[in-house]
């Protein structure tokens, strides 16, 4: 129990990238921290650090529902809620099953929307809270091959947009958080999982061209800025509606809003290599362009543009539908005080895709 008053944070997709470094940051802070992702074991060094851990699947409402009464059993009270959970799927629209664009869509979208519906009641009988919902850059621009993630990311943005005003007369705020370019596992995962949706029909030469585009993280930053990010965004007494990190982020956004969406289409289509006709050498091509898109990318997580776990971190991974917050690891859940596995109810073994 909160015993001492301090204020309660929850961050989703803890198991890695953006998410533990905001876990950690939050502790640093002083605060009591509820850390929930689908791997247990992922978050012992968290546990150790004094974190509370929690299995959390962002797909099974009775996992959102149990995660929220712990808190509540534990803490008494939410004043910061991160949505960092999510995962991005790459490929070609003509291509990807709608099976695993709902899957998407479920985990990003509705994921999100549960924890807030989840958490809001405790928050307006406080009259106060914080909501922060990390999108990424990608909730304003669109990356090759990324509908389905671009779809999962704009539709947080305008929802975000809708959830502050109607929630502001009760004294609870939100905030996004537009990620860019971020060191983490997740575009080697992302990488390899467009060429494996994309990378041997007649999308493969803007399947290679998209792996060419994750693999350049030359001028991406290390999570802990956006961690950072999330922190001044959480303890700001007025903060702003939006945040966006790196600076390359904020470059990218202004491109954005300064040009007309076909000159845009061209310039960014440029640096995401899209070629003038299918046949044409995209991998050369894009080698040529690589020093002017470095460090141009898109994010994550929850576990990060970053996956994380399968709600997953941004914080989670997925594939063909699953996904989990260790990046491609066996999905199962570790007690980490007894170390053995155990899996989340209505779990089998799945197959990993992107974040």
């Amino acid at each position: 129990m909160n015993t001492s008053m301090k204020k309660v944070v929850i961050v989703t997709g803890a198991s890695s990238g953006i998410g533990k470094q905001t876990v950690l940051r939050f502790l640093r802070e002083g605060y009591e921290v509820h850390a929930g992702a689908r791997r247990l074991d992922a978050m012992c060094d968290l546990e150790q650090q004094g974190a509370h851990v929690h299995a959390l699947d962002l797909t099974k409402g009775e996992s959102i529902d149990a995660f929220v009464a712990e808190v509540v059993a534990q803490s008494r009270r939410i004043d910061v809620l991160v949505n960092n959970a999510g995962y991005g799927l790459y490929g070609s629209v003509e291509e990807v099953s709608l099976d695993a664009a709902r899957d998407q869509l479920e985990v990003n979208v509705f994921g999100v929307a549960h924890m807030i519906q989840a958490t809001l009641p405790i928050m307006r009988k406080q009259g106060s809270g914080r909501i922060i919902n990390i999108t990424s850059i990608g909730g304003k621009v669109w990356t090759l091959l990324g509908a389905w993630y671009h779809a999962s990311k704009f539709a947080v943005e305008g929802f975000s947009d809708s959830l502050r005003n109607e929630v502001r007369p009760f004294g609870i705020d939100v905030v996004v958080i537009e990620p860019g370019a971020i060191k983490t596992e997740w575009p080697t995962i992302a990488a390899e999982h467009v060429k494996k949706l994309s990378g041997n029909g007649p999308y493969r030469e803007l399947a290679e061209a998209t792996a060419h585009l994750f693999m350049a993280q030359g001028a991406s930053a290390p999570p802990h800025v956006i961690a950072d990010v999330i922190w001044r965004a959480a303890s700001t007494r007025h903060p702003k509606t939006r945040y966006a990190a790196p600076f390359s982020a904020n470059v990218i956004l202004r491109l954005r809003w300064a040009l007309s969406d076909r000159l845009f289409d061209r310039v960014w289509g440029r640096a995401m290599g899209i070629p003038a006709t299918v046949g044409s050498s995209v991998v050369e091509d894009r080698k040529a362009q690589l020093v002017e898109v470095r460090g141009v990318g898109d994010r994550v997580e929850s576990d990060d543009l970053a996956v994380p776990d399968r709600e997953i971190e941004h914080e989670e991974q997925p594939s063909t539908p699953g996904h989990d917050d260790s990046h491609g690891s066996v999905h199962e859940s570790r007690s980490c005080s007894l170390g053995t596995p155990r899996e989340l109810p209505g779990h089998g073994q799945r197959t990993t895709d992107l974040p």
